[in-house]
């Protein structure tokens, strides 16, 4: 990885993906990374989003839409729990 001076106290707060069925999207992740389930958001658009909690203080937003692009979202997983994430994808 590069580092600058200027990331200096910069970090992620948030991602917000996508997705044709958010509670299907939200189910999915949260089944295969083991993570407690997804909580609408509150605020003026309660609901808009799902969120998803992260350890390191990352939520992830899900928002439904018709369409969206593709991405490409890497979850750093300790080595121990590979094995079981691995099986709930092939379940």
């Amino acid at each position: 990885m590069i580092k600058t001076e200027n990331q200096v106290g910069v970090e992620l707060n948030h991602l917000i993906l996508l997705a044709k069925k958010k509670q299907k999207t939200a189910h999915f992740l949260t089944y295969l990374l083991d993570l407690p389930d997804a909580i609408p958001a509150e605020g003026p658009v309660a609901g808009f989003f799902l969120c998803i909690e992260l350890k390191n203080e990352i939520t992830i937003l899900i928002a439904q839409a018709n369409q969206h692009p593709i991405g490409h979202y890497a979850f750093k997983v300790p080595e121990g729990d590979f094995k079981q994430v691995i099986q709930r994808l092939i379940n």
